[in-house]
Parts: C-alpha cells; structure tokens; sequence
C-alpha cells in the first residue's frame, strides 16, 4: 500500500510542468511563513528595546573612516530606549548633534506600540530640523491614526469609523490635491478586521479569513508575483503575535528587541495552492521549543523541510539560531544568527549573500557588554568599534502606567491654508504664534483653522482644549 501510495505521488509530480515543479521549489525555499528570519535594520542593530540586567546609558563610538561619535541612553521600566542623544566630535569636543525621544503605548495584550517618535538634528551647516512621528491606538491595537511631520515631508493616515467605532475604511493624505482621500487598497469586514491588500504597483495581494472568535483560518499572500492560497489553517505555534486589527496581520509590528522578532515568527499546518500545486505543510515545535521543522509534501511525498533550531553557547549564556532547508536529505544552512544576554546580534549570517555581518562584541565574566563593532563580512576591516562607559541596574528602573496615546493632531501639515484640529474633546481655543513668538491669530471653538492671510513660514499652534493645551508645529506653504 505505502509502494501504491508513493508510486501514484511520483506520477503526479511528473504530471507536472518542469517550470512549475521548479518554481514551486525555489518559492518553498525562500518561504516566509514558518521560521522567517529578520536582519538587523542596516547598518545598526534595532535599539529601541533591549533585555539584559545592566543596560548601557554611555557608548563611545569610532569608525574606521576616522570620525567619533558619542550616544548617551535613557530607559523606561520595560527596557525601552526612551531618550537616545547623539554627540558628534568636532574640533577638539563633542558637540550634540541628534535628539531622539520616543513615547510607548501598552496594547491590551502587553505589548507595545510606538505612538510618538521626535527627531531633532542640529546641523552645524544647515541649522535645525525637527521630524516628528505621532500615532493612536486602540487597547486592542487598531491604528486609529498616524502621522509623520517634518519640515520637508507630511504623511497621515486615518481609519474611517461608523457611529459604533468600527472600522469600514482607511484614508491616508494625498501630496497633491492635500487632502486626505480614501485608500481601496484595504477592505474591511463587519468587525472592522481587514480582508484584503491588493497593490497593484508591486503586484501584491493579500487577503485572509477570520472566523467568530478572531482567529485565522485562511489566508493569501504574494510572495516573488506568484500568489499563495493557504486553507485549512491550523495554528501549531504563535498564534498569540497575529493581530486581527492590524493592516498587515501577519506581520507583528510592536516594539521588540531583534531576538523576539525572531522568535514570535508563528508556525502552522495548512493547504498550499500555489501555480495550481497544492503542497501540503506541516509543522511541529519539540516541547522545550528548541527545534521547529515545517515540512512540505505534495501528495505524501516529502519535497523538502525547513528548520530552525536555537541551542545555548559558550562562553555566555547565547542563543544560536540556526536556519537550514532539507532538500533529497542534504541539508543547507541558509541563516545563522547568534544572540548575547542583551538580545542583540552577536553574529549573522546569511548564506551566499551580501548580508552577512559579524558583530565584535567584548563581555565581563558576568556577560556584561564592554564594547561593541561591526564588520560587514567576516574577512572585512572593522565598520566601527563602540566602547560602552556607564550602566543602569534595569532592576531600578520605574515601571509605570504609560500615558495613552495622543489625542491631538493637526492636518494637512504642510499647507495651504486650511488646518484641521483632530481632537477627541472639543477645541476651546486656538493661537498662532510666528517663530519670533509673536501671536498672528486667534480663534475660539473651532476645529478647522483658516491661514489664508499668513505669509508663508513655520508657525506654532497652541490648541487649547479641556484636558489642557497642546502646541503643535505647522508649516504654511
């Protein structure tokens, strides 16, 4: 019977197109629903959040090329990287060069997402620039709005709400006409969970099936311009990181450390139609969750797995994350990360890539991390090294409620006269004041504001409202 049964898997495969059956293998290969592994964010590892016991506030920073920089940190209570200073050398000195502070609203289920991100460069040459990005959330995690303002850019995107608080539409602000206009790449069902994604200038579609208790069930994606059709979805792992209220559900975009990023990377069974081949995929996690195989059949035969295993290395307690895709029992390792006690990169590696990066970091006898570097391929010179001089016991730290998102936003920004106040309690009053601080205008229970007489330039709008006054930078063409 297992001869019969295989015999008849060989001849399907053989029905096959060539084409097909190699297609449908590379795509198996680069596949990134199981295990997908996540690089650092260029250059640099993702700072936002780290773990670790002794977190450093003072790092000294040089580079091959010659040029000195110096980061002072502050933490919040959950490690996140709350204020971020920037000194660059000049002369004989360091002179502050870049301020970054970010503000964290916690979601219902614990985790957090970033809601106020403010950049502000001091160029020696160019003078200052400020980029601010500002974001509110629902407890559930629903983006209600979001919007990126800097001298130079505005971007805003909106959900669209029917009287009881559901979402039925997005809408994001238009450069050309400034005003904010519908967005059809999303639809949305009668919870206000989002079914579908279609782009069709980078010939993408995503849609996904919910059922009654917000779980998925099923779910399509485009992965190379070929599309996937995933049925009969059974969760084995993760299914806790996938959001419902999320645009792209399948994608977690809370703030993490890269270690968790990696690790919350869900698992499943499900039917795979993919250039009218359906494969079967099948996964499983060992009870320690060290090892997880997902394994692709077509018609009971084994076409190939892919695995990730994490194991403890010496000298500290390290993780070793090792990727590796099983093809006619010869196995290749494509991706190997290795993480130290803060959940950073130690080491990277993607297999016959460009991205392969080593990370020079030095510890104490307890793990501490003294200092840091970064060479862009093993056999390569140095990129920099980084010496870290202060820490902060991170078991002091405060842990408090975090403030909730904001509430206050103004749009378009640039503009051309016309300013909207965004505001979840009625406007009382409003004051425009110039960048010399003297006040051009004045106007009371409105939320829409009218700069039509202002010259163009930089004003500042001091919203006034129940819950206090907010100041808010506007920029009039």
């Amino acid at each position: 019977m297992k001869y019969t049964f295989t015999l008849i898997a060989m001849c399907l495969v053989t029905m096959l197109s060539a084409q097909n059956y190699q297609d449908v293998l590379s795509i198996l290969k680069k596949q990134k629903h199981s295990s997908q592994l996540r690089s650092a964010s260029g250059s640099e590892q993702l700072r936002t959040t780290i773990t670790g016991d002794m977190l450093p506030t003072v790092a000294y920073r040089e580079y091959t090329a010659g040029s000195k920089e110096k980061y002072e940190y502050e933490y919040d209570g959950w490690k996140h990287i709350v204020e971020e200073k920037c000194y660059r050398f000049y002369s004989d000195s360091y002179v502050l060069y870049s301020t970054t502070k970010r503000v964290f609203f916690r979601l219902s289920n614990g985790e957090f997402m970033k809601t106020k991100e403010t950049v502000t460069i001091r160029n020696p040459l160019y003078g200052e620039t400020v980029t601010e990005y500002t974001a509110e959330y629902t407890a559930d995690g629903m983006l209600l709005w979001e919007q990126t303002v800097s001298e130079y850019r505005y971007s805003r995107t909106e959900s669209i709400l029917n009287e009881d608080g559901i979402r039925v539409a997005l809408s994001r602000y238009n450069e050309d006409t400034e005003e904010m206009e519908i967005d059809n790449r999303f639809t949305f069902d009668e919870k206000g969970r989002v079914i579908s994604y279609t782009d069709e200038e980078s010939d993408t579609f995503n849609s996904y099936t919910w059922d009654e208790d917000n779980k998925l069930s099923g779910f399509t994606t485009t992965e190379d311009g070929v599309v996937m059709v995933f049925s009969n979805v059974v969760f084995v792992w993760g299914e806790q990181y996938i959001n419902p209220y999320s645009l792209f559900p399948l994608n977690n975009n809370s703030v993490k450390s890269e270690e968790e990023a990696l690790i919350q990377q869900w698992r499943i069974n499900a039917d795979v139609n993919m250039l009218g081949v359906i494969v079967s995929m099948e996964s499983s996690v060992n009870d320690d969750e060290t090892e997880f195989v997902t394994t692709f059949n077509l018609s009971g035969m084994e076409l190939g797995k892919e695995t990730l295993t994490i194991e403890n290395i010496d000298p500290y307690p390290f993780r070793k994350y090792e990727k590796a895709y099983v093809e006619d029992g010869q196995s290749t390792i494509v991706a190997t990360f290795i993480f130290d006690n803060y959940g950073l990169i130690a080491y990277q590696d993607f297999e016959n890539t460009s991205n392969s990066k080593v990370y020079l970091n030095v510890y104490d006898n307890d793990g501490k991390i003294l200092s840091t570097g970064l060479m862009l391929g093993a056999n390569s010179e140095p990129n920099y090294t980084e010496t870290y001089e202060e820490w902060t016991d991170a078991s002091l730290l405060d842990i408090k409620e975090f403030p909730v998102s904001p509430s206050l936003s103004v749009y378009p920004n640039p503009t051309r006269g016309l300013v909207n106040i965004n505001s979840a309690v009625p406007v009382e009053k409003i004051k425009v004041f110039n960048q010399a601080g003297i006040m051009m205008q004045q106007e009371y229970e409105t939320s829409v504001l009218n700069m039509d007489n202002l010259p163009a330039g930089i004003y500042f709008l001091q919203v006034g409202t129940a819950e206090g006054t907010s100041v808010q930078k506007v920029i009039k063409k």
